[in-house]
This record gives structure tokens, sequence and C-alpha cells, in this order.
């Protein structure tokens, strides 16, 4: 008996050490999130602009080019639910706000995130931007030290460029992996909650579907593009905001502007940026 309790107790004290080592490892970890969530901490009172989403928008959108006092939070991976999230939080705060900047895309956000991705963006928003009070469990630190975000270098980091990620400008083809997922069905409502909070707040919302690589783009159906549409239709008949698809722009008519079918690369960046100024205005 004396032995079981004595295994008990190394055991636990090894799992309690394995815990705290993993929380030292994330709390020190300088990431796209870490830095962003710091941004916004010392920065939120004076953003105009606000732009959210996933990588659509964090390698598409450059700010400097975009609008005065303008922030690109967008983080790979994040679906609308958690962009809600992170509205809910930060938009009463920031009572220069004018304008908010998002995606509705024409693939990963069909699909509901695999566990890794889940329990990845639970720890780091949770973590890093204070979302909520939940305590990460040693598995959820466990799946972090093979996530991306973990694997990333802070060097990659340029914190000049306001949130923007640039990508290689050589064009690298993939395939639509998101028709090999369960449907998202958080869509609607999240979109919908997001246009009360910008109405509520006096801040106009744009929603926008990125371009596509003109080689990928034939892999998008008309009933998802219907799909699309159908969402923007439904959510705008309760709340206000502006939208335009550059899914199919001839403005971005060529492969060369592209990373891989559904990211722009630096030179697409600058277009698409251009493109968003010149047609809501900015």
């Amino acid at each position: 008996m004396k032995q079981f309790v004595r295994t008990a107790a190394i055991t636990a004290l090894l799992f309690a050490a394995l815990a705290a080592v993993l929380t030292l490892l994330i709390v020190r970890k300088n990431c796209a999130y870490s830095y962003k969530a710091d941004y916004m901490q010392r920065h939120k009172a004076d953003i105009k602009t606000l732009v959210v989403g996933h990588s659509h928008m964090m390698n598409g959108v450059i700010p400097a080019q975009l609008a005065d006092s303008c922030f690109n939070l967008a983080i790979h991976g994040t679906a609308m639910s958690y962009s809600l999230m992170l509205l809910e939080h930060f938009v009463p705060q920031m009572p220069k706000l004018q304008t908010v900047i998002m995606p509705l895309s024409h693939d990963m956000e069909w699909f509901s995130f695999d566990k890794l991705s889940v329990r990845e963006k639970r720890l780091l928003y949770g973590h890093y931007f204070n979302l909520w009070s939940t305590r990460p469990t040693l598995e959820d630190m466990l799946l972090f030290l093979h996530s991306r975000t973990f694997l990333e270098s802070a060097t990659d980091i340029d914190t000049a460029l306001l949130g923007f990620e640039p990508q290689s400008i050589r064009y690298e083809g993939n395939s639509p992996y998101w028709r090999q997922c369960s449907q998202n069905n958080e869509l609607l409502p999240s979109l919908i909650k997001i246009g009360q909070v910008c109405r509520d707040h006096g801040v106009r919302l744009i929603v926008v579907s990125a371009p596509f690589a003109p080689s990928y783009r034939v892999w998008v159906t008309q009933a998802e593009m219907d799909r699309v549409a159908g969402i923007i239709d439904s959510a705008h008949s309760q709340v206000p905001f502006d939208y335009r698809s550059y899914l199919s722009d001839p403005d971005f008519g060529s492969d060369t502007m592209f990373r891989d079918g559904t990211h722009l690369n630096s030179d697409g960046a600058v277009v698409f940026t251009r493109r968003l100024k010149q047609d809501f205005g900015l």
C-alpha cells in the first residue's frame, strides 16, 4: 500500500512539474497571438480600422496601405466564432474605431475545425487575449507543443507591418481540403452577432470574400457560391454591413499573385489592399 501511495505521489509530482514547464513555455512564447494581444492592449484606444479573421486577411491586407490607424488582428485558422469573441471583447473598449473588416471565404469557413485546431485556439485566445478564465488542461498544452503556432519563430513577426504577414512570391498549388471536413453551422449566427456588435457601437462592418487563384477557382461550385450568397442575404436582412466578393475578380486573374490557391502573395496583397481602399472609400 505504501509503495502504491509513493508511486502515485511521484506520478502526480511529475505531471505537476510537466504542467508547470508547459505553462512556462506557453507564457514565454512570443508568437502572433502574444504580439497581437499586446498591440491591442496598448493601442486599442487609437485604432480606427480593425481587420479580423483568418489567414486570407492576415496575408492579404496591409494596414499601412489601407487606412489611418489600422491594425490587422487576423490570425491563421481563426473561425468566425473566435472573431466574434474578439470583437465582443475589444469593440466596447475602442472609442475611435470606425470600421471592422472581416472575411466570409468560400472554403475554410465551411468546416468545423478538428480537435487540435479548436483546442489550440481555445488555449491561445484564452491565454493571450484573456477571453475566458478556464484553465487549459495538460492535454491542451501537449497539443499546443505540436501546433504550428508553437513551432513558428518569433523572428518571423515584423512588428512594423502592423499584423500583416507577407507570403512568398512563388505559387504552390493545393487541393480543396475543406471538402473532407464537416460543415460549420456557426457562420450565420456569428455574422449576425458581429453585425449587432458593430451596429450597437456605431462601427461600420465590411465583409469580403477573398480572391482565389484562377487554377483553384474551378473547385468552387455554384452551390457553394449560392450558400455564401444565402448567408449574406440572411444576415443582411437583420444587420447592416457592406459586402463584396473578390473570388473571380479580374484584378486577380493570374496565379502569379498567389502563394497557393487561396492565399495572396505579397504582390497580390498590395492589389487587394488597394482595391479594398478604393471599393469601400477607406
